[in-house]
């Protein structure tokens, strides 16, 4: 299937780092509801899939069987392009009675309002197209993270662990993962420099704190000695998060 873009790539061409069902979505007259079946990929895009959530398909990808694509060729797809560079991990949430979708990678983090991209998807799929693959635009973030740059700790991978020796980032680094404190309104990113976890309040964009990856000063705790890539946020815990990453360590 090829895609109707510049990017001119296939979707069998395309590495998905992340898959995440959306919130139920009521149909037309209200009977009945469908999902979407959200992916990031390495090419900046979110792709969408139409599925009825009372079907067999859906049923059947929930837990864990049948293959989504080649069981149902005949399913709408539809593209969303986020950023030109690398998306690692999309998800879902709830906060103040509204669904959003964050979406991570190089860039940064960026929140949509569900709403807003249910009524592209609509609009799209009331339109004829001979195209596989039908692309939605216009759709503005309502919020967006980016990590502090920083000093890369990688220098450890040449065989240096002298604080001396640690190479700056030319870039921003990229947050590898997301979780949702839903009770508290606060988003934390895993992220890959010595900031390592970032947590931002989600009403007010402002940063709040950072929980070290590694440190560079002398005698300060070393949460992690690695990239981060996974963080989940503790239910109930007043702010505690769990954190895994590259150094083999998972931190609480």
């Amino acid at each position: 299937q090829s895609l109707n873009n510049s990017k001119s790539r296939k979707l069998c061409d395309v590495t998905f780092f992340s898959v995440a069902w959306s919130p139920p979505i009521k149909k037309n007259g209200g009977v009945g509801s469908n999902r979407y079946l959200a992916s990031c990929s390495d090419a900046g895009d979110i792709y969408y899939c139409a599925v009825d959530a009372t079907n067999e398909l859906c049923s059947d990808a929930v837990e864990g069987s049948g293959d989504l694509i080649s069981n149902h060729q005949d399913c709408s797809i539809f593209r969303q392009e986020i950023t030109e560079s690398i998306l690692y991990h999309l998800k879902f949430f709830k906060t103040s009675n509204k669904w959003f979708m964050s979406v991570c990678g190089d860039h940064g983090i960026s929140i949509y309002l569900w709403e807003d991209i249910v009524a592209k998807l609509s609009q799209a799929q009331t339109k004829k197209s001979m195209n596989n693959v039908q692309i939605i635009e216009n759709i503005k973030p309502i919020s967006q993270y980016k990590a502090y740059p920083s000093i890369s700790i990688r220098s450890s991978a040449l065989g240096n662990n002298s604080s001396n020796n640690n190479i700056l980032c030319s870039n921003t680094p990229e947050i590898n993962y997301t979780a949702v404190d839903e009770s508290r309104n606060v988003i934390y990113g895993a992220s890959g420099d010595l900031f390592g976890c970032y947590q931002w309040d989600l009403e007010s964009g402002k940063l709040l704190s950072t929980l070290s990856s590694a440190s560079s000063s002398k005698g300060s705790k070393k949460h992690h000695e690695d990239y981060l890539h996974a963080i989940c946020a503790v239910p109930g815990s007043s702010g505690q998060v769990l954190t895994a990453g590259e150094d083999g360590k998972v931190g609480w």
